[in-house]
């Protein structure tokens, strides 16, 4: 756990079996979070009203969750793999807004992204595979060149309003 801990770098740990969350930041700003491996946890990396998080690079297989941010704003999400996730790969939620995540491979979770009430959340080539992407009273989010391949629904938009989607291969 790291309470109001700013500026905290995590890089190249494996974390097996932690049971509860992997990470848990609270109130911790401009934290990086680079190049680690999570396997069997309940949550793998959970933020709580932490804001200009960086979070790339990691490994992210067979926990409950994936990612959860709640209340954390202006996030950037690079470059993870993350699969194999009961209940979802990625939670973004509870006004986390000004979101980025840029070149994910989301696959094989309970679902893939799911957004709830946060704005401003941009999602550009990701690729998920099996999975879908929902956002839930979330507005003005740009959703652009993701691949979703063969997923039950591809985007799923529920009471959102002035979302962008384009260029977009769903299949």
């Amino acid at each position: 756990y790291m309470v109001n801990s700013p500026k905290i770098l995590m890089e190249g740990n494996e974390l097996y079996a932690i049971n509860q969350k992997a990470i848990y930041l609270d109130a911790s700003d401009s934290g990086t979070v680079q190049n680690n491996s999570f396997h069997g946890d309940m949550v793998a990396i959970y933020s709580y009203s932490s804001d200009s998080l960086l979070l790339q690079v990691n490994s992210i297989v067979n926990n409950s969750i994936g990612i959860v941010l709640e209340q954390s704003t202006n996030a950037q999400i690079n470059d993870n793999s993350i699969e194999n996730n009961t209940r979802a790969g990625l939670r973004i939620a509870n006004y986390s807004n000004g979101v980025n995540l840029f070149s994910n491979t989301i696959k094989w979770n309970g679902i893939g992204v799911k957004v709830t009430n946060s704005n401003y959340i941009t999602l550009y080539n990701n690729t998920l595979y099996n999975n879908s992407m929902r956002i839930d009273k979330g507005n003005n989010n740009i959703i652009v060149r993701n691949s979703i391949q063969n997923a039950s629904y591809g985007i799923y938009l529920f009471s959102s309003i002035s979302n962008e989607l384009y260029n977009n291969s769903i299949w």
